[in-house]
This record gives C-alpha cells, sequence and structure tokens, in this order.
C-alpha cells in the first residue's frame, strides 16, 4: 500500500484534532455532545451506553475516540443530513465482524493484507 500526500496532510489533521480533545474540558464535552445529539443522536446513546460496561477511564478514551471521529467527520455534509439509526449501526456492525472472522481464517500475514488492502486503498480518509 502506498501512501499519498494526502495521506500525510490528513495525518497532520489528525494530530492536532488528538492534540484539542486530549486537552478536552467541561465546556468543550458539553459544546460536542450537543453537536452529536442534534445531528446523529444514535451516536450519543451508543457512547453513553458503554458507561455501564466500562470503567471511568475506559469511558474517557472512548470519548476519545468518539470526538476525534466527530472532529474529522463533521464537515461532511452527509453526517450531517443523514441519521444514523440503530438498524443501519448493527447491519454495519455485523459485516465488520463477519470480515474480521474471515480474516482470522487466513493463515499468513500477506494474506490477511490482501483482505483488506482494496478497501484500505481506495480509502478516502
Amino acid at each position: 500500500m502506498e501512501f499519498t500526500q494526502n495521506d500525510f496532510n490528513e495525518s497532520i489533521e489528525l494530530t492536532e484534532l488528538i492534540r484539542k480533545i486530549d486537552m478536552m474540558d467541561a465546556p468543550y464535552v458539553n459544546t460536542v455532545t450537543d453537536d452529536i445529539y442534534a445531528k446523529q443522536p444514535f451516536f450519543l446513546t451508543v457512547l453513553l451506553g458503554y458507561r455501564l460496561d466500562v470503567f471511568t477511564e475506559e469511558l474517557e478514551e472512548l470519548m476519545k475516540i468518539y470526538f476525534l471521529i466527530w472532529e474529522y467527520f463533521k464537515s461532511n455534509q452527509h453526517v450531517q443530513t443523514r441519521k444514523v439509526n440503530q438498524a443501519y449501526f448493527e447491519k454495519i456492525q455485523t459485516r465488520n465482524l463477519q470480515m474480521l472472522k474471515y480474516s482470522e481464517g487466513e493463515l499468513s500475514q500477506k494474506d490477511k493484507l490482501k483482505v483488506f488492502a482494496p478497501d484500505l486503498q481506495n480509502l478516502k480518509s
């Protein structure tokens, strides 16, 4: 897999977002959660659902991941207009699990990479 200049540019952008999120405070959390609730409420319910299953430190790390994803993709108009619901989320989650189980059956690391390479090479972001 070859990296493009765009990949390097995105890595710089992500680094800045990670720094921003690592410095988050209560007003930032409130602003982001309000934004997520307004535009993708199901994402917020999924995040809040974790609070019963994980320790506080783990929940904070999950929040950082969700916030990173949100900050990165929030400028995409589809994120703001097409709401994800539980049925769609479960459909995609099932597909991802099936792909992971399939890849477990591949014997070599090279063969495992072949399973994912076409998708990774065609990703934009």
